[in-house]
């Protein structure tokens, strides 16, 4: 674990990961989560691709750096963080329009995406008490959309992310 020790800039916590994944590069950005396995205990994780709901309480923070299968990097586990993926809007087709989204607020919850290559968090509104015990909240705002011509947004995907500042504070 790295704490913050002098200067006066915002307090962070950045803790030590490996990547446990077979055979997907874990995001930069992506949320991260401990793999109960045994192997390299407190420090293993997966992304959040196809991950099991009853496995979501292991998140561990967010990847630093892309994280290459076996790599070693680091997830900020505590503080704010102005890149994590969340994911605005899916579409049924590459080809089809994007759906309309909510605007994001401070402080609104944040919840897990596990469709495989989002790697994302995504907006669950205020006051939803019931998702992740508000380890992540939205620490920025975003515009709500109406719905959007196919041809914007990231060509050839049905997810579109960005990146946006979020609270954490898994500690």
């Amino acid at each position: 674990m790295n704490f913050k020790q002098v200067g006066n800039k915002p307090d962070k916590l950045s803790v030590r990961i490996k990547s446990d994944e077979a055979s997907v590069t874990i995001k930069q950005g992506g949320p991260v989560f401990l793999k109960a396995d045994g192997t390299d205990p407190g420090k293993s994780v997966v992304s959040a691709e196809s991950l099991a709901a009853a496995l979501q309480p292991f998140f561990f923070g967010f990847a630093l750096m892309d994280v290459a299968v076996g790599a070693d990097a680091d997830a900020i586990a505590f503080g704010m963080y102005d890149y994590a993926r969340v994911l605005l809007t899916s579409r049924s087709a590459t080809d089809a329009t994007w759906a309309s989204y909510s605007a994001g607020a401070l402080g609104d919850i944040m919840a897990i995406n596990t469709v495989a290559g989002v790697q994302a968090m995504q907006r669950t509104g205020a006051g939803s008490a019931s998702v992740m015990g508000f380890d992540v909240v939205l620490g920025a705002t975003y515009a709500s959309q109406t719905t959007l011509a196919s041809s914007l947004g990231i060509a050839g995907s049905q997810y579109w992310t960005t990146q946006l500042r979020v609270f954490i504070r898994r500690m």
